[in-house]
């Protein structure tokens, strides 16, 4: 939740030091890149943008996210084990960005890198614990639109984190294990800023 607290901060160093600031409101749907995922993967976003001239500018991006559509994220093997996937993990980021716009006749095109924190959590259901997750330092590019009616029209990647790793009984004393992997993701992202 600290990262809200940064968000609400670029809103109010804008107008205190005569700059502009702005808010967008996104959703992705996307999925990983390293292996086929049926489940898809949907991001939800909220960052805050203060602007540094006239065409850059510095910004603080949370969001979250998970599968779009459910799916059997287990499969149980003959030696009483259930192995997760790795790629149906949650998704938490915050990460500060920088953004350059170039002028176009129907909008704004921009491109913006950043680096930020990402937590990868998965929901185990074991005896010890009901959940797992591993903090990463991670990379975003993004390179969109921004229409002139405040809508934006985006692709967002994010740079390959760690997922946990773990392995205990559930409640059946069925062995539960979850591979760590390295996992990247892309969205296509629908946002408005206001």
């Amino acid at each position: 939740m600290n990262y809200l607290y940064l968000l609400i901060l670029v809103f109010i160093s804008g107008p205190l030091t005569g700059q502009k600031t702005s808010a967008e409101f996104g959703l992705g749907i996307g999925n990983v890149l390293e292996a086929e995922h049926k489940g898809g993967k949907g991001l939800l976003s909220l960052g805050g943008y203060l602007e540094l001239n006239e065409n850059t500018s510095i910004g603080l991006e949370a969001g979250t996210g998970g599968n779009l559509f459910p799916v059997d994220n287990a499969t149980i093997t003959v030696q009483n084990t259930e192995i997760l996937s790795p790629y149906s993990t949650k998704l938490h980021v915050v990460s500060s960005k920088i953004r350059r716009t170039f002028e176009a006749s129907f909008g704004d095109l921009y491109v913006s890198i950043g680096v930020g924190a990402a937590n990868y959590a998965f929901n185990v259901h074991a005896r010890e614990r009901k959940t797992v997750s591993s903090w990463n330092m991670i990379g975003t590019a993004e390179t969109g639109v921004l229409l002139k009616n405040n809508l934006i029209v985006s692709l967002k990647y994010l740079s390959p984190g760690k997922t946990p790793r773990f392995e205990g009984l559930n409640t059946n004393d069925v062995l539960v294990t979850l591979e760590e992997k390295s996992v990247s993701f892309i969205y296509f992202n629908l946002g408005f800023r206001f």
